[in-house]
């Protein structure tokens, strides 16, 4: 489980900082971009730095004292119009960011994508982006365990309490998708505690609002760095971890998956993890609920479950009691043959299914991200 080496060379400078603040469980120092990329390219220094260059890290200060201030005691009704209109500006300057998503689109979907339905699901996505941070600014405020209710709905309530009465351990699996900030603070209040794997961001600037992203007691983060000592002694206590998984690795040991019209080097450490210690694989989604519902909306529901059927056993599913099946009985052997490498087959269906989720609501996923970045290939 130890990161490859050759993992964790540095990227060039100019690496850009990463909107939402999750990690993979190995370092992959790859640049990673957000809509802070859209707003200056900012600039993040030496991908080992802490510190930044003075005028981005002063950019940085003005975007989340002056300008958030300013959203922030604007309301959210309003600060999320204000959102909007910067997107649909900044897109309209053609920035490198919207050659990414475009690009991106057009592998998942080749040419089944009108030109005007390209560029519609484009402008969306920009909108998407800059929801997120404007609803960073208020989620704090709005989430509370007296309140969270009136502004997320939790879809499949049954297999969610299902899931947190049992003692055996989940990896709950999402990808970058509506508002995984939201989805941790929920899975939070489901759980009572979620650990939730982060990247510690490089600017100093930015870390009170990751902070803010994730501030409940019951949402507890576990840095890059940390997480090879941690997950491991979390999952075996029956713990519930979240990861989003649809990073892609470099070097090193990877399964090469179909995702989104490419080929991915996808890191295999949620499917080592659950077969190593029996843990369920959660796919699961926060989806932002689009007009007429106000602004701050939101659903989390969960997709798949899948099971590795223990440590070195088959692969099984145990479906969500709402999809009307039922798991094999106590001592019944699988009819099913073992899977070859139980690892992979986890990584394939945990994928897969992230892949489905995005395409039923494909203007809430950050396809900027897509586009060339490394572990790609066409």
């Amino acid at each position: 489980m130890r990161p490859n080496s050759s993992d964790e060379t540095a990227s060039s400078p100019g690496a850009k900082v990463w909107s939402q603040g999750l990690a993979p469980l190995a370092p992959d120092r790859r640049p990673i971009r957000g809509w802070a990329d859209t707003v200056g390219e900012l600039s993040a220094g030496s991908a080992g730095s802490t510190t930044a260059p003075p005028f981005a890290a002063l950019r940085l200060v003005y975007l989340r004292r002056i300008v958030g201030t300013a959203f922030g005691a604007a309301g959210i009704e309003r600060a999320t119009h204000w959102g909007s209109w910067i997107a649909r500006n900044l897109f309209d300057l053609n920035p490198p960011a919207r050659k990414r998503v475009e690009a991106s689109l057009l592998a998942a979907y080749g040419h089944t994508l009108s030109a005007a339905r390209q560029e519609q699901l484009a402008r969306a996505v920009f909108d998407s982006i800059a929801r997120f941070w404007v609803e960073a600014l208020f989620a704090r405020r709005l989430l509370r365990p007296d309140s969270w209710t009136r502004f997320v709905r939790v879809a499949d309530r049954e297999t969610w309490q299902r899931l947190a009465g049992d003692r055996r351990p989940a990896i709950l699996v999402t990808g970058y998708f509506g508002n995984v900030a939201v989805g941790a603070y929920v899975l939070g209040r489901i759980f009572r505690p979620v650990h939730v794997l982060i990247d510690r961001v490089e600017l100093p600037v930015l870390r009170p609002w990751q902070d803010a992203l994730y501030a409940d007691r019951n949402v507890r983060l576990i840095a890059r760095e940390e997480a090879v000592r941690e997950l491991p002694r979390i999952l075996d206590a029956g713990g519930k971890v979240m990861i989003l998984g649809e990073h892609a690795r470099r070097t090193g040991r990877a399964f090469e998956v179909p995702f989104l019209g490419r080929v991915r080097r996808c890191y295999p450490t949620i499917g080592i993890l659950a077969a190593r210690h029996n843990a369920r694989v959660v796919i699961f989604s926060t989806r932002r609920l689009s007009p007429p519902a106000p602004a701050f909306r939101f659903e989390v529901r969960c997709h798949e479950v899948i099971d590795p059927g223990g440590p070195v056993g088959a692969l099984a599913d145990e479906a969500a009691p709402s999809e009307g099946r039922t798991s094999r009985p106590s001592g019944v052997r699988d009819p099913r043959p073992p899977v070859a490498d139980p690892a992979r087959a986890v990584v394939e269906r945990c994928v897969g299914a992230l892949e489905r989720l995005i395409r039923e609501s494909p203007e809430q996923y950050d396809w900027s991200r897509a586009h060339g970045a490394p572990g790609y290939s066409s």
